[in-house]
Formats: C-alpha cells, sequence, structure tokens
C-alpha cells in the first residue's frame, strides 16, 4: 500500500511543525500557510486528505474548502478542520460545506490521528468498492447480448463476478460435423 500524503493547512507556524512532525510519522505530509498556498500545491500534487485551519491570512479554511467543493477533482478529498472556533455556527457551516470533521482547539493529538487514519481508511474502502464495480460493469459488458443457437444443444451460461475485473474470457467455437 502507497504511504498516505496529508496537506495540512494552518498559519500558526508552532501548529503547523508539530503537526507535520506528528502526522509525518505515518503518513508523506506537505505544509501550506494558506488557502491560496494550498490550492497551489493541489494543482500540482493531490493529497489523500487535508487538515486545515479555518481563520487564516488571504484565503480562510471555509473559502478553501469552497474552492475545493467547486472542482470535481478535488470535491472527494477528505478535509478536516482543525480550528480555535468552537462556535456551533462554524461547526455548522463546516458540516453544510461538506467539511468530514470539525476539532476544535487545543486537540488532542491521539484523537487527531485516529481520525484521520479512520477516513483514510474509508477512502480506501470506497475506492476499493468502486474499483470492483468498474471491473464487474466492464466484464458484464463483453457479454454478449445474445448466444448462438445450435440445433440438439442447450447452451448454459454462468458469470462470477470478483472484486477485481481482468482475466474473464467469453467465447464459443463451431465444431465441425461430428
Amino acid at each position: 500500500m502507497a504511504e498516505h500524503t496529508i496537506l495540512v493547512v494552518e498559519d500558526d507556524s508552532t501548529v503547523r511543525e508539530l503537526l507535520k512532525y506528528r502526522l509525518g510519522k505515518h503518513y508523506d505530509v506537505s505544509t501550506a500557510t494558506n488557502g491560496e498556498e494550498a490550492l497551489d500545491q493541489i494543482e500540482g500534487t493531490m493529497p489523500d486528505l487535508i487538515v486545515s485551519d479555518i481563520m487564516m491570512p488571504k484565503m480562510d479554511g471555509f473559502a478553501l474548502q469552497s474552492a475545493l467543493q467547486s472542482d470535481k477533482n478535488t470535491r472527494v478529498i477528505p478535509f478536516i478542520f482543525l480550528t480555535a472556533r468552537a462556535d456551533d455556527e462554524a461547526r455548522q457551516q463546516g458540516q453544510r460545506k461538506g467539511v468530514d470533521d470539525y476539532i476544535t482547539k487545543p486537540f488532542d493529538m491521539e484523537t487527531l490521528l485516529s481520525r484521520v487514519e479512520r477516513l483514510l481508511e474509508r477512502v480506501e474502502m470506497f475506492q476499493t468498492q468502486l474499483d470492483a464495480e468498474i471491473g464487474q460493469d466492464f466484464s458484464n459488458r463483453l457479454l454478449p447480448d445474445q448466444v448462438p443457437v445450435v440445433d440438439g444443444y442447450e447452451l448454459r451460461f454462468r458469470s462470477d463476478a470478483r472484486e477485481q475485473g481482468g482475466g474473464d474470457l467469453f467465447d464459443w467455437t463451431k465444431t465441425d460435423d461430428g
């Protein structure tokens, strides 16, 4: 399994470096100091997950999340808000915009690590399921709509879907008389 990549978007250098250090023990971590910087980085390398502060200069976390949600390629990136804003309004705004989790500062590092792991596992499960469905759909499209009718013979066909597509073969051959 490839190492997951996480983008930490945080304007406070102490918190940013702490997150980079602790998350970096388990994941490939890059950092940005605001939403604009994060979008520039995402253009080059799409992270598997984003941990972002809300209140930042230039582009705050809400604006970053909105920009990601407006693009079909980045809409699916799991997003965790890590913020000092503990009010319900901010939490509800984040949930309406598609934020996957919301952790208030000060935060427990082990809680953050477990939530990151949970989100990445969910994404992996979803991707595996999607790959299996695509493989099954592809295999089904290869099957003929009708099978040949041969006098004196009865044809039976069975197809067992597997988790991954590939290796499927469907063929028939007309034999010589006798």
